[in-house]
């Protein structure tokens, strides 16, 4: 099943939680390198993702808008297609690649 932007955001943000590479948010997400440009490029400029030495890391905001977008298919009774564990399925502090 094809996952929604939504999904794909969020993915994008529980990967990069701890902080990782382009190339293992790209692996761990299962998107290619233009998908990743698009929905993280508003990432960054909304706040909700930083990038600093080619490490891009979830700000607070973007760990926030992660839970919620989990919550909006929660509450609407919809099962989100995962690229990556939740948060909740992950020790903390585990790097996902």
């Amino acid at each position: 099943m094809r996952r929604s932007k939504l999904e794909i955001v969020r993915d994008i943000l529980e990967a990069a939680r701890d902080g990782q590479i382009k190339t293992h948010i790209i692996n761990a997400t299962n998107i290619n390198s233009q998908l990743f440009n698009i929905h993280t490029k508003p990432l960054i400029e909304g706040g909700f993702l930083e990038t600093s030495d080619n490490i891009f890391r979830t700000t607070q905001s973007g760990q926030e808008l992660a839970q919620q977008i989990t919550s909006i298919f929660s509450d609407l009774s919809l099962e989100p297609n995962r690229a990556v564990p939740a948060a909740s399925e992950l020790p903390k502090g585990e790097v996902v690649s």
